[in-house]
């Protein structure tokens, strides 16, 4: 696929970047995509991929809310003071505010198709409910039992996996218990699918991968992410993130298409330290301070959608018509850009007449940030030995990748 940017130049020239190879998903949408508890603040605050704020309070009046769980445009949140779950849009409208009463100490929630999958007795068991309309009819209340401290809950396909604390210190008593639903009954699978998790505070599992935060792995550690792949009634993998990419993590949220993980931190105080990262599900560090400045309570996170889109890049090609004596334009990539393959700005540059420029890569180069990719004037044309003149600013409107449907053509 060919893409072309023009805008107007200098001295009535116009100027284009046409770009061989260039693979984009569709700009964000204007809707919030992480949403997070509270539970000092008693709310909901939204916010986008990009770590902006979309509503500080998007849900009020909430009590101790802890878990998170979202179905299309339903949001369920568990309001752990007076035992409920409460159900309401992903856009802050009140369905029902008390769903589900008189749960017993209720912590996190799992939503799936129309089952509702919630910690009750204190985070002992699991007690599952069927969802209709804004009703909820109870299914079994003891579906699942004999844990010490429920943390986390994941359902994939018939699959049930539930996260226990253990003794909630870094015992290594943590571990992740697997069962197989049919109708109102929890098969026990592998009640040892994972152990050795020292505080195992939060879950998100997609398809046959668990994502877990530990909160804290010992005396100089400040928590990880784990990652585990179960195959059959087996599970492998380990550590993911460590050290000090994790600040005493709480809960993790796992995007649509699974590229991209959340994760809420406690911080090092009791206000105010709270903060949001970003990380692919592989690994890798997009953001680890996203959002700062936050509450250290801050329970409970989901996601709706997938993260910024990322733009794929084999080569870029300048082609433009300079009249003599026009400053020169070099396409230049941000080496503060983040992505792989990036050791420094990528510079071509050219001046007088009709040039074309292809700037290759050896590999695919992945850029989160699309703004990333600018183009820059230069002072002077190039004096001997080949060395360009000082940098000048020069940001045409239609170079930044986002929002290019009217300038972007196929």
């Amino acid at each position: 696929m060919l893409r072309s940017l023009c805008w107007p130049s200098a001295v009535g020239s116009f100027v284009c970047v046409l770009g061989v190879g260039v693979v984009s998903s569709a700009p964000l949408p204007a809707a919030a995509q992480i949403f997070v508890t509270d539970s000092l603040g008693n709310k909901i605050t939204t916010y986008h991929f990009d770590g902006s704020i979309a509503n500080p309070t998007l849900v009020a009046g909430l009590q101790a809310p802890y878990g998170l769980a979202i179905s299309g445009t339903d949001l369920f949140v568990v309001n752990s003071s007076n035992n409920t779950l409460g159900m309401y849009t992903t856009a802050g409208a009140v369905q029902k505010a008390s769903l589900i009463a008189n749960l017993g100490g209720p912590q996190v929630v799992s939503v799936s198709g129309n089952s509702l999958f919630v910690s009750t007795q204190f985070s002992t068991r699991i007690s599952l409910y069927f969802l209709s309309g804004t009703t909820a009819s109870l299914g079994n209340a003891s579906l699942a039992t004999g844990f010490d401290y429920i943390t986390g809950i994941g359902v994939s396909g018939s699959n049930l996996f539930v996260l226990d604390a253990g003794n909630n210190v870094a015992d290594g008593s943590g571990s992740v218990a697997m069962y197989t639903i049919s109708g109102t009954t929890a098969t026990l699978v592998n009640g040892a699918l994972i152990t050795g998790l020292n505080v195992p505070s939060g879950m998100a599992v997609h398809g046959s991968d668990l994502y877990i935060t530990d909160f804290y792995d010992g005396a100089s550690s400040s928590g990880s992410i784990q990652k585990f792949t179960v195959s059959g009634s087996t599970a492998t993998g380990g550590l993911l993130v460590g050290g000090s990419l994790v600040n005493f993590p709480n809960a993790i949220a796992v995007t649509d298409d699974a590229s991209t993980l959340f994760i809420t931190n406690s911080g090092p105080g009791p206000a105010d330290g709270g903060s949001i990262g970003e990380f692919t599900s592989s690994g890798d560090t997009v953001n680890a301070a996203l959002v700062t400045g936050l509450s250290s309570n801050l329970l409970g996170i989901a996601v709706a959608g997938n993260a910024a889109p990322t733009v794929s890049i084999t080569q870029w090609r300048s082609v433009r018509n300079h009249v003599l004596n026009v400053p020169q334009r070099s396409i230049v990539l941000n080496p503060t850009a983040i992505g792989n393959g990036l050791a420094g700005p990528t510079v071509e540059c050219r001046y007088n007449g009709i040039q074309r420029i292809d700037v290759d890569f050896s590999a695919p180069v992945t850029i989160a940030d699309a703004n990333a990719i600018t183009v820059v004037g230069r002072t002077t044309n190039y004096p001997s030995g080949n060395v360009m003149g000082s940098p000048v600013s020069y940001t045409p409107q239609s170079i930044s990748m986002t929002g290019l449907s009217s300038t972007l053509g196929s």
